[in-house]
């Protein structure tokens, strides 16, 4: 079968590090698996993989058009509050964020954020994710009251599962105090993305921080 052929491809391409390759053959396996119809699982896994693969390749246009056409495949099939569903809006938050286009990356983070209290609660891993993400697309926006709120909401669940001291707590402290001193240096609307290592915090948005919270909130949660 030339899609899962094409797949299985993929993935070796992935994992000896050759992400251009890995690409390519995932155009061919998205063209394959368009012949099990235009929202079968096959399409939405093609997807996927490709969106993640365009992403960590840091080709945020071609992702964010991949993730727009996921993402309106997953709400016609799926649900709107199906978790694979949030997870590919808040991909596409963070290929939004990445393009610098905060106002269009906000309300994809926010309805990844309603899935996510739905489907795990306030204090799964996932829930966190989306928060934080908000934390960093309000900042970068300069928007300083909704940006201080999402920090703390994130710090008060991290600390409480990981602990005041842990590296991304440290860290989430750091930007949420930066705040007031930005504030204090210039008016609102300069407050921004200036502030925030872009790099960094895309790729916490890309699910790549947050692997010790998901350990924990996973033993927490049944079925996880």
């Amino acid at each position: 079968m030339a899609w899962q052929d094409n797949m299985v491809r993929a993935e070796e391409a992935i994992l000896g590090g050759n992400l251009g390759l890995a690409e390519d053959l995932l155009w061919y396996a998205l063209q394959e698996a368009d012949k099990f119809g235009p929202t079968s699982q096959e399409m939405m896994t093609t997807g996927d993989r490709l969106a993640e693969v365009l992403m960590d390749q840091q080709k945020f246009t071609d992702a964010e058009e991949v993730l727009l056409r996921l993402a309106e495949m997953k709400n016609q099939v799926l649900g709107p509050a199906d978790e694979s569903t949030g997870k590919t809006m808040l991909k596409l938050a963070a290929a939004y964020y990445a393009q610098q286009k905060f106002r269009q990356a906000e309300p994809f983070a926010l309805s990844a954020l309603r899935v996510f209290e739905t489907c795990f609660g306030k204090e799964h891993g996932e829930t966190v994710r989306a928060t934080t993400n908000l934390a960093y697309i309000n900042h970068a926006q300069g928007k300083a009251a909704e940006a201080r709120e999402y920090y703390r909401r994130s710090i008060a669940t991290q600390s409480k599962l990981l602990g005041e001291n842990h590296e991304d707590v440290v860290s989430l402290k750091s930007l949420c105090e930066s705040l007031g001193e930005e504030l204090a240096a210039a008016p609102a609307q300069q407050v921004g993305a200036a502030a925030l290592p872009a790099d960094d915090h895309i790729s916490r948005m890309l699910d790549k921080g947050f692997a010790a919270l998901d350990n924990e909130t996973d033993e927490q949660l049944p079925g996880h």
